[in-house]
């Protein structure tokens, strides 16, 4: 497991699908579906975060069952984004009891 992740700001250099930034996966492994009809897969936050029509951005829009579901739990996790004035960056997260910021 990765000992960073990286934190949102202003979202102008996270990369909306390929980095960990929401979550402990990337986006395009929580939702492969929606990922695969994004015409722009490099795209970072700020070209994904605030979209107000997604029919622009998508090859075509999600077809029932799977794709539906998916697009309806991304619309979810990202309604929920907190922005700041603050550029984005990297948080060192503890994941192991024995280690620590103090040791040497």
């Amino acid at each position: 497991m990765s000992a960073c992740k990286r934190t949102l700001g202003d979202e102008n250099s996270i990369k909306f699908w390929g980095e960990v930034w929401c979550g402990d996966h990337p986006l395009k492994v929580m939702f492969p579906r929606i990922y695969a009809l994004d015409e722009n897969k490099w795209c970072i936050e700020a070209q994904r975060i605030n979209i107000r029509d997604w029919k622009y951005a998508l090859r075509r829009s999600p077809r029932g069952g799977v794709e539906s579901s998916q697009f309806s739990d991304l619309m979810a996790v990202i309604s929920d984004v907190a922005l700041s004035d603050s550029g984005d960056g990297w948080k060192w997260y503890n994941y192991s009891k024995k280690w620590n910021n103090k040791e040497k």
